[in-house]
């Protein structure tokens, strides 16, 4: 399956659609480097990345994201971390990914999302 620009600006009424003030400026005080975040929270990210894992669409994604929000460069992280690849191309995404880790709950995230 192929993730197109479509696809993506689905994603991010999702994002829009489970926003949450409340946790938004939690996060948003935990993570001072963010310049923008909708406040969706990590399982409801982490069941979005798994959709478009499931969806064979995790390339797809990779090639036509952007990093406009806190939650669009975890979500990168997550489908990184949780898509079905050879460790070389991981390994590739993970060193494309490295530099967008600008706080610790990025980092997290990531981190904790390999099994």
């Amino acid at each position: 399956m192929s993730f197109s620009k479509k696809d993506y600006a689905e994603v991010l009424a999702k994002f829009s659609l489970n926003a949450d003030e409340k946790y938004k400026k939690f996060n948003e005080s935990l993570n001072p480097n963010t310049n923008k975040a909708y406040g969706v929270k990590t399982p409801i990210m982490r069941e979005i990345s798994r959709e478009i894992i499931d969806e064979g669409a995790a390339e797809d994604f990779l090639a036509v994201c952007k990093d406009s929000s806190f939650e669009e460069i975890s979500l990168q992280g997550f489908v990184i971390a949780g898509m079905e690849t050879d460790i070389e191309t991981r390994l590739s995404h993970i060193t494309n990914f490295l530099p967008k880790i600008d706080n610790w709950g990025i980092c997290d995230s990531f981190c904790a999302t390999f099994i």
